[in-house]
């Protein structure tokens, strides 16, 4: 979710104090929890707080509180932090004044992309490079088995695999072979 350290023209510059301590990379539209002072990238933080149970600064386990109770989608993700009773900084001053102004190459450099930008700008170029690769998903089969007859080398290659969730949401696996 940060900014690789390798993709920085300056590499004397100490980068302890501009780190995610959850992706352990530069800070990529950092965001300041007031309470305890600790900066995340902004795509960490929400991916720690979308989980209920995970509402917590890492590093200190103070807790982030937030006003809704409805899902958090990276939509709403903005307004959820207006909402936040913990009070959160979008690009704190400190950051501001050391960060944006750096030198980064594209991180897209080995498609071809040779444009050096700053940091302030490092998420917007991100997203219109026209040397971003495009994205594909993946779908997987929507058949659950097989269910055809085996052929007599499968019987013995291939488990009839089964899953479900139990009470406490733990997957368990069955394996079973064909007769």
């Amino acid at each position: 979710m940060g900014i690789d350290i390798d993709l920085f023209i300056d590499q004397s510059i100490d980068f302890d104090d501009f780190c995610c301590s959850i992706c352990l990379d530069v800070l990529e539209e950092p965001l300041e929890l007031m309470a305890c002072d600790h900066c995340f990238c902004k795509g960490c933080l929400y991916n720690l707080v979308k989980d209920r149970r995970r509402r917590k600064c890492p590093l200190c386990r103070s807790p982030i509180i937030l006003f809704r109770t409805d899902p958090i989608t990276p939509e709403r993700f903005e307004e959820s932090l207006s909402d936040c009773r913990t009070k959160i900084i979008r690009n704190p001053l400190r950051m501001r004044r050391k960060l944006f102004n750096l030198d980064v190459r594209c991180p897209y450099k080995d498609n071809g992309c040779e444009e050096i930008i700053k940091v302030s700008n490092f998420t917007a170029h991100k997203l219109q490079c026209s040397r971003k690769p495009l994205q594909q998903e993946w779908n997987p089969p929507q058949t659950s088995r097989f269910n055809g007859p085996f052929l007599p080398h499968q019987t013995n290659l291939i488990p009839d695999i089964s899953m479900r969730n139990n009470r406490n949401g733990r997957v368990i696996f069955y394996y079973s072979y064909p007769q």
